[in-house]
């Protein structure tokens, strides 16, 4: 079936990520971008869930071997997911999911980085949308529910030091304003 091929591709592709090439690392992002993309704006299933899980967690366990970062994986994933036509039940699914991945291949103490780094993506791009295309219908109340979704997702410590380092990101724009 074409699920079980999907499932073997992705097997493949993610141990292909341990013989050290970047050039492997690299294509988990269209990878992922398939996935998401392939499921807006209806509904996710048990298979694109997985797929999400499977590549995220690959990407993040060897993207220090190529010289990538989180935001390599973070800026495709949230525009897929603010682009508009996603419901906004799907994108809290699909998000789940990544801060799953996240929080799978951190240590206790470095998973916060991740979850602070996926939330404060996702207010910023939320907000470069809004403004670029006008629209305000319920942008802020979703970015919202967003935020208190993912951080329901995460340990006590982690929602601090997320809100924390929110506050922070705060402080420091409005530094730059004023």
């Amino acid at each position: 079936t074409s699920t079980r091929a999907r499932k073997e591709t992705l097997s493949l592709l993610t141990s292909l990520c341990t013989h050290g090439s970047s050039t492997v690392v690299k294509s988990l992002i269209p990878a992922l971008v398939n996935v998401v993309d392939s499921n807006a704006p209806e509904s996710t299933t048990k298979s694109t869930n997985e797929a999400l899980y499977v590549i995220s967690s690959a990407y993040l366990k060897h993207c220090r071997k190529a010289d990538l970062s989180l935001g390599y994986l973070l800026r495709p994933f949230l525009t897929c997911c603010n682009d508009g036509n996603m419901a906004q039940d799907v994108k809290l699914d699909l998000c789940h999911t990544l801060t799953r991945a996240l929080l799978s291949v951190s240590d206790e103490n470095s998973g916060v980085g991740p979850v602070a780094s996926m939330v404060g993506f996702y207010l910023a791009n939320s907000a470069f949308v809004s403004c670029i295309t006008k629209k305000e219908d319920k942008g802020e109340e979703n970015s919202v529910a967003f935020v208190v979704h993912i951080l329901r997702e995460v340990p006590a410590k982690i929602q601090i030091a997320t809100s924390l380092q929110l506050l922070r990101y705060a402080g420091s724009l409005i530094s730059k304003l004023g």
